[in-house]
């Protein structure tokens, strides 16, 4: 018979969505049989073979969607495919078994003695000892287990509710040495990092564990940069960026050709100090964008796109498109980003990496209709 605590499973829809926001339909189904497997049985076998199967998905078709899938584990030194939550749920889950189990031998314990101590009409005393026995002790292990939280709170809830990225947040030393060991620049990650999650609106924008968010940022973004996506030489086309600048010809430190493209776009503002307000500082503001169109931080906003879209940083194209989505009054949060990264992650498993930004133009209109 299976356990009674294998009958059900932890499952924090916001952290999930937060986490997956990149799969395809066709992935949420195998990425959540491997974790229901993986709640059941613990860390999974490094074999694609193992893992199709527990995935319930044709090896070939599998093949195609690992790449995704296998960014959300890592291998331990036991050779087993790992994910740090799904380990620290079972370790939860073990403690507190042993917990229970404890609290009911103590129970078991203090019934059997106050039965040896007491005669047959003394059953209503026994009965009160009894509860004063057992009730003082599991109080007291819940008081030594569960420490007092300053916002009145349980940790439990306080934790799940989870907490928004700090504006100056830096990943701890081993995390950065992480993005360095996948061949990423940290910096240049950090920066992408903290604009996405900066801008990511109510409960999506909280996170339990930003570390842990990082670290998962990381690997995706090596995963994508793994991928079968071309580099500015083998591109079909170069397009020219607004102002009629050749792309090849621009400066190789602008990354994505951003500020050459917000210098020559009609309606462009630089930020300013009139832009600056007590809660966000000029250097805070500036840190973030340089130009503003439609009243929107434009420069950031390009490179947020950019980043769903897992462009490097010598890509090189079109921008005016994203000038007349914000003309059109289509959400960045809701309707562009979301729509380019999950559109670039379709068009790479076709093997044909988007290379223009009006690959995504149709899509993100029938998203911004349907909504």
């Amino acid at each position: 018979m299976p356990r009674k605590d294998d009958e059900w499973m932890p499952w924090y829809i916001g952290r999930y969505l937060g986490d997956t926001m990149h799969l395809s339909y066709d992935q949420h189904g195998p990425y959540s049989f491997l974790l229901m497997h993986y709640w059941r049985k613990g860390p999974l076998p490094d074999d694609d073979t193992q893992l199709a199967a527990i995935a319930k998905v044709p090896p070939l078709k599998w093949k195609r969607m690992s790449s995704v899938i296998r960014a959300f584990f890592y291998v331990g030194d036991d050779g087993m495919l790992h994910q740090k939550r799904s380990d620290e749920e079972r370790e939860r889950r073990a403690e507190i078994s042993a917990k229970r189990s404890v609290a009911g031998r103590a129970g078991v314990e203090a019934k059997a003695g106050l039965n040896s101590q007491f005669q047959p009409n003394d059953r209503e005393a026994n009965a009160s000892g009894l509860l004063d026995v057992c009730g003082t002790q599991v109080q007291k292990q819940v008081q030594e287990e569960v420490p007092p939280s300053p916002s009145g709170k349980s940790p439990q809830r306080e934790k799940s509710l989870g907490s928004r990225l700090p504006e100056d947040w830096r990943p701890p030393d081993e995390d950065r040495q992480i993005a360095v060991d996948l061949g990423l620049d940290p910096e240049a990650v950090l920066a992408m990092f903290r604009d996405y999650w900066l801008a990511k609106p109510g409960k999506e924008g909280r996170k339990a564990d930003w570390p842990a968010t990082w670290r998962n940022w990381c690997r995706r973004d090596a995963e994508r940069k793994k991928s079968n996506r071309p580099g500015p030489a083998e591109l079909p086309f170069l397009t020219p960026i607004a102002g009629g600048k050749e792309a090849a010809a621009s400066d190789p430190n602008d990354h994505w050709g951003v500020d050459a493209w917000c210098k020559s776009h009609p309606g462009m503002e630089p930020i300013t100090a009139k832009d600056a307000t007590e809660r966000v500082p000029l250097d805070a503001l500036l840190a973030k964008g340089k130009w503003k169109y439609g009243g929107k931080l434009i420069d950031r906003t390009a490179r947020q796109v950019a980043e769903a879209a897992g462009w490097n940083h010598s890509w090189r194209g079109d921008w005016s498109v994203l000038a007349q989505w914000i003309d059109e009054g289509i959400s960045t949060t809701d309707h562009i980003i979301p729509t380019v990264h999950r559109m670039s992650e379709w068009f790479r498993s076709k093997g044909q990496p988007a290379t223009t930004l009006r690959a995504f133009d149709k899509a993100i209109r029938e998203r911004k209709a349907a909504a």
